[in-house]
């Protein structure tokens, strides 16, 4: 009552403005606008937040709400007993005041409802936590613009608000720079495999014609692959490729191909080796 005596504003105790309620505290602003203060604790029931609302609601009285327990810092969201989680969810400012019982402190809590989402992913920042509050001296909570708060706890709330966002702007501006660098070198080492397989693809001989461009494509893949191109060389051991084709370079021209395309190929000491039919004809 002192507070509101204190700042001139008229407030009455125990007003029965609803059929079966009092209200603990009703301030007059004017004659159609008045403010119902109801005070609850974590044992303030579900259904009887939601009926008093909606009662004084009918009567186009609209209804503020004070916790009364702990101030203590600690809280954390999903501890918050019902009145002060429906506070943070269900009110336009997304907050609410505590008073401790012996009505030396008040405390003030506000919700930052900031997604802080890059790429659909939230974005560690800090301070990491959604909730702003302040605790204070009882006389430092204040009632104006038609609500409670403490004392330049808005600006307050406005600055913590602005560096989160700078915060965050600063840790994407990192995430972004190292994606970049990322695809940078993803895009460097595209680029090294694909100079590597032109060049490496550069040395094999194909009979594009009689190749389907799957064929070719499998081909390079698994010359680079399977270093078939050294595999080749060796006389030892048949090259075959993963679909069982087998492979021989010409004795002439260093063509390498199916052994499809050789007139003739294998034999001691040149089990990889033939004569392609290019060549064949060419006598």
């Amino acid at each position: 009552m002192k507070l509101f005596q204190k700042a001139g504003i008229y407030v009455k105790a125990e007003q029965k403005v609803l059929a079966h309620h009092y209200c603990q505290l009703l301030i007059g602003l004017s004659e159609n606008n008045k403010v119902a203060v109801e005070f609850g604790t974590e044992k303030t029931d579900v259904s009887n937040i939601e009926n008093l609302e909606k009662e004084y609601n009918d009567k186009n009285i609209e209804v503020k709400w004070i916790f009364v327990g702990d101030t203590h810092n600690s809280l954390r969201e999903k501890k918050l007993y019902y009145l002060k989680r429906h506070l943070l969810n269900c009110t336009a400012n997304k907050q609410f005041i505590i008073i401790s019982p012996d009505c030396e402190k008040a405390a003030q809590y506000r919700l930052d409802d900031n997604s802080y989402l890059y790429l659909g992913e939230k974005v560690k920042i800090t301070p990491d936590t959604d909730l702003y509050f302040e605790i204070s001296d009882l006389e430092n909570l204040e009632f104006t613009n038609g609500d409670f708060s403490l004392k330049g706890f808005n600006e307050r709330f406005d600055d913590w608000l602005q560096k989160k966002q700078e915060a965050f702007n600063k840790k994407v501006a990192i995430i972004e720079q190292h994606n970049k660098e990322v695809e940078s070198r993803k895009r460097e080492q595209e680029e090294k495999e694909i100079q590597r397989i032109k060049k490496e693809a550069k040395q094999i001989s194909f009979i594009k014609n009689d190749f389907t461009s799957e064929e070719r494509v499998d081909a390079i893949k698994y010359y680079c692959e399977e270093e078939i191109l050294e595999k080749i060389n060796q006389q030892d051991v048949q090259v075959r490729d993963s679909r069982g084709r087998r492979w021989i370079r010409c004795e002439c021209c260093g063509k390498v191909a199916p052994a499809d395309y050789f007139n003739s190929y294998g034999g001691p000491n040149r089990l990889n080796l033939g004569i392609c039919e290019d060549c064949a004809k060419k006598g």
